[in-house]
């Protein structure tokens, strides 16, 4: 079966033609609006961009590497806000169970407010804060843990 248009009214057609061309410009336009911006963007972080003239596919790759870049820049501050943050928790539990001037009670009140200081509002005020993963809630859980037994065993 052949399909068959009919354009019996030529103005409707030109009109119709007008009017996918110019929606058409505009994409393009915002096309190269955004372009433009993420160049200038780049060239706060790459000298070629602000030297040379780039393809809109190179302009593209450049934000790709430098996103990708951010990610794994953003990936490793928190890693090093974590590990720091749990080496200072080792030190602070080394500290209430071995000092002989903290009393028992005084080290259970410590030891179950910093517990809760790190189950709840973990890395709270960290820019790029990420959700506690299993793996490092487990390691903290395994270094109180094993300052509670140090403590219990020293009491026995």
């Amino acid at each position: 079966m052949m399909l068959t248009c009919d354009y019996s009214d030529s103005s409707e057609q030109s009109s119709r033609k007008f009017a996918k061309t110019c929606v058409e410009k505009k994409r393009r336009d915002r096309i190269n609006k955004s372009l433009d911006e993420l160049k200038d963007l780049m060239a706060l972080t790459d000298e070629r961009a602000r030297y040379q003239k780039l393809e809109k596919a190179e302009i593209l790759e450049m934000t790709v590497n430098y996103i990708r870049n951010l990610k794994r820049t953003m990936h490793n501050s928190v890693d090093d806000y974590e590990n720091g943050y749990r080496q200072c928790s080792e030190e602070m539990w080394k500290l209430i169970y071995s000092s002989p001037n903290i009393i028992p009670e005084q080290r259970e009140r410590l030891a179950n407010r910093c517990r809760q200081m790190w189950t709840n509002r973990r890395f709270a005020n960290h820019p790029y804060q990420r959700r506690a993963t299993p793996s490092s809630s487990s390691t903290t859980g395994a270094v109180n843990e094993q300052y509670s037994q140090k403590q219990s065993s020293s009491h026995l």
